[in-house]
């Protein structure tokens, strides 16, 4: 289980529908440089809080680890459900 902050929050609430990568630095750029957003947005993933969509299915789990280029990002019902507290 990992903490829920502010930035985490953030990422979820950025993430209630398929987006890609580079929107969710647009929406959380307070938050800190693409590096540091790619790297907590890889843990929530590792967590269950986020799911990768490849680009062109939106329906295909698809996580690539090393470059978020090409897919979307969307929160999960347990991603949800952390920003209704």
């Amino acid at each position: 289980m990992i903490e829920i902050g502010a930035v985490e929050k953030s990422i979820l609430g950025a993430l209630l529908f398929p987006e890609p990568f580079s929107t969710l630095v647009e929406e959380c750029e307070t938050f800190g440089n693409p590096k540091f957003l790619w790297s907590v947005l890889k843990e929530l993933i590792q967590h269950g809080y986020v799911k990768a969509l490849h680009r062109d299915s939106k329906l295909e789990e698809y996580v690539r680890v090393d470059n978020p280029n090409g897919q979307l990002f969307r929160s999960t019902a347990k991603g949800i459900s952390i920003l209704e507290y």
